[in-house]
């Protein structure tokens, strides 16, 4: 099935027009994640590259007025699990689930750069990150890793890196695995106090709170 994006304005209860995205390259297996350039208008889509070959994913880039969609080729190897975008600076920042990397790509020309996420072993991909929210009042990306360092009994954490991919601070000691759930975690930010919140462990009646 071929996923649909529009655009809509709650307040005025009005919505753009509705977009097929076709390209197979985001068509097949699971959705495409998703974020909104406010400045560009435009909604980014990332997926991984459907093969039999785990290869760089793929980002589209939908114009949600006219429709028009580009697709570009991104940084590092396998899906890209988180997806969030720095609209008025032009820092589009993503996750990908085989290299445990996170990658930076600035909007006006797509150069890009990838970094490790702490505990990356090319063996194995248990350090790879989750979801990505955007802190727009202190220009942080926070990045979801469920495992802290790659180690299963490790507990969680969640990485802040600046807008040019350095590594910021590690919040550890969380839990958001969820056990046996296979709900992914979702980051929700109030960056004027600079605190967070994430589901889990359970996940259906659990909430954690963070610093950062």
């Amino acid at each position: 099935m071929s996923p649909v994006v529009f655009s809509s304005n709650l307040a005025d209860n009005t919505f753009g027009p509705l977009i097929d995205i076709t390209d197979p390259d985001f068509t097949q297996e699971a959705p495409p994640v998703i974020a909104f350039d406010l400045i560009g208008n435009q909604a980014i889509l990332g997926h991984d590259k459907p093969s039999p070959f785990i290869l760089p994913p793929v980002i589209g880039f939908v114009d949600l007025a006219t429709g028009s969609f580009v697709k570009r080729t991104g940084l590092g190897l396998g899906v890209i699990n988180g997806i969030a975008v720095d609209s008025e600076d032009g820092v589009l920042c993503t996750d990908t689930s085989f290299d445990s990397t996170v990658q930076f790509y600035t909007l006006s020309d797509f150069t890009s750069i990838s970094v490790f996420l702490p505990g990356h072993d090319p063996q194995n991909s248990t350090a790879s990150g989750g979801d990505i929210e955007f802190d727009p009042i202190n220009k942080l990306f926070l990045v979801a890793q469920a495992f802290s360092n790659g180690q299963l009994d490790h507990g969680s954490s969640i990485h802040v890196y600046d807008l040019m991919g350095n590594l910021v601070e590690s919040i550890d000691g969380l839990n958001f695995q969820g056990g046996d759930n296979v709900f992914p975690v979702h980051i929700t930010l109030n960056p004027n106090r600079r605190i967070g919140f994430v589901n889990g462990p359970d996940l259906t009646t659990a909430i954690q709170s963070f610093s950062y």
